[in-house]
């Protein structure tokens, strides 16, 4: 028998799964007992893992939006609900986040696809954010010298 575990809002199950459960979801509740039957799976649910959002530190959300202007590009800023690793770095160091567009804006899915140039564009983004959070790192140690 596979196993599949529930956890808050986020599915770890494979995407056929995901999508046969989603189809048997009937006034806010799953029907486990059923679905474990019929697909010979156990399934367990438990209390969500909350985090914290975490914040991007202004001084990287500044560089990563100056960043895609300066390449040309559009940039937003965008809460992430998703339990990324960012979530654990922003307890003790700063952090920052550069989304890129996907088709349908379908997202941590088997489906979710980015073209080669929209995931060039991040890259690009990704480079010219550090190549100036490393000069505001070089003035500030040039001004306390």
């Amino acid at each position: 028998m596979r196993s599949w575990t529930r956890r808050g809002l986020g599915f770890g199950a494979g995407l056929l799964l995901g999508f046969t459960m989603a189809g048997r979801v009937r006034n806010g509740f799953v029907l486990s007992v059923e679905i474990g039957r019929q697909e010979n799976v156990q399934i367990t649910c438990s209390k969500p893992d909350l985090h914290a959002p975490a914040l991007t530190a202004g001084a990287f959300k500044e560089a990563i939006r100056v960043s895609a202007r300066d390449a040309g590009l559009a940039a937003m800023d965008l809460p992430s609900g998703a339990g990324h690793d960012a979530q654990n770095v922003a307890r003790f160091a700063p952090m920052g986040m550069i989304f890129i567009p996907s088709r349908g804006g379908v997202s941590h899915s088997p489906l979710e696809y980015s073209s080669p140039e929209q995931i060039a564009n991040g890259g690009e983004v990704f480079y010219r954010a550090v190549l100036r959070l490393d000069e505001q790192l070089d003035e500030q140690a040039r001004t306390r010298n």
